[in-house]
């Protein structure tokens, strides 16, 4: 206890000037020397700590900071070293060494512990070559899919544009293009039915979604009995039917049985005209 009482007190010691035959150029060689250092093992561990605050994502934090106290610890020992030049402050100095000690040990125990994660972790180099073969590799996509979209306009153009050509041709030759369920007798698709229908005298047609819309049920049930014949055999049909209603016009239709498919009603596709009875 006597020890640490007297912890800064230098009488039983002699400054360093008068130990020894010290020269003023040796003497100051270590005092500037020992100052030097300090000021470089002070900005150090400062810079180190400011970029932490800065960067909470900085890697192995316990680590730095460790590191920073073992160089501080470092420079205010060779700041000591300068001063027991003019005060032998021993005692101070040998209790810093051994706080400077227990810092360095502290540090190396878990540098030696880091080393593993540390190892593991990707060099700079190596991750700026990997982000930017990322930055090109989406850059390529980005291309690709604008020129993907490109094609998907245009062919969505040519697609509009033929079924535009398609309704026109059905308009001038007044026919009405369709695809059907021979089942339920339910419409898929249809061109050129409203155009068709108006031609044919029908102010306000009916949407025609279903062949109920233009045909009796007796009628209808001789149109599905021809339709399922033409697919029993995969042969077109051609067939002249009485639009319901006493109108005194007919449709004209002329179908071909689409392929089968496993689980899937019976199709047909085909075309029909109003013509007068």
């Amino acid at each position: 206890m006597d020890f640490f009482w007297r912890l800064f007190d230098t009488h039983d010691f002699p400054a360093r000037w008068g130990c020894g035959n010290w020269t003023p150029a040796l003497g100051w060689l270590h005092i500037i020397s020992d100052c030097l250092i300090f000021v470089a093992y002070t900005a150090i561990p400062v810079s180190l700590l400011f970029v932490m605050v800065r960067r909470r994502d900085f890697p192995f934090p316990v680590l730095i900071a460790l590191f920073s106290a073992f160089i501080l610890f470092c420079g205010i020992g060779h700041l000591l070293e300068a001063i027991i030049f003019y005060e032998p402050v021993y005692r101070f100095a040998g209790v810093w060494k051994a706080g400077t000690a227990t810092v360095s040990l502290a540090t190396a125990a878990v540098l030696i512990r880091a080393m593993p994660s540390a190892m593991s972790l990707p060099s700079i180099q190596r991750a700026n070559e990997k982000l930017t073969k990322s930055l090109k590799r989406e850059q390529e996509l980005t291309e690709q899919l604008g020129k993907t979209r490109d094609e998907m306009e245009a062919h969505t153009s040519r697609l509009a544009s033929r079924s535009r050509k398609m309704t026109d041709a059905a308009i001038a030759a007044r026919v009405v293009a369709c695809r059907w369920t021979i089942p339920d007798a339910k419409i898929d698709w249809e061109v050129g039915y409203a155009e068709g229908a108006m031609q044919a005298g029908f102010r306000s047609p009916a949407e025609f979604a279903h062949w109920s819309d233009l045909l009796d049920e007796a009628t209808l049930h001789r149109a599905t009995e021809t339709w399922n014949r033409g697919a029993d055999q995969g042969e077109p049909v051609d067939l002249e039917l009485p639009l319901h209603g006493g109108s005194g016009l007919s449709l004209r239709i002329s179908a071909s049985p689409e392929p089968p498919v496993s689980g899937q009603p019976r199709t047909m596709i085909g075309m029909f005209r109003f013509v007068s009875a």
